[in-house]
């Protein structure tokens, strides 16, 4: 899950590209892989600040506060 979190904190909730990238790397930890590597190949000009911003770290904190609170993601 917060392998997909964190394509969320860049692509943002509801975008399509989302499930492009999942597709063509694999898998979101593939996707994670790739992008926190270096591999910007597959991510919009305008998205690429919030690959700067995104973290692995935040996201597992966003999926452990949604499980404390019983929201379900």
């Amino acid at each position: 899950m917060e392998y997909y979190l964190y394509l969320l904190q860049i692509f943002g909730g509801g975008n399509p590209k989302i499930n492009e990238v999942i597709n063509a790397y694999g898998s979101a930890k593939d996707a994670y892989r790739k992008i926190n590597g270096g591999d910007m190949s597959l991510i919009p000009v305008k998205r690429l600040p919030n690959v700067k911003k995104a973290s692995l770290e935040q996201s597992k904190v966003i999926a452990d506060y949604c499980n404390a609170n019983n929201i379900g993601i």
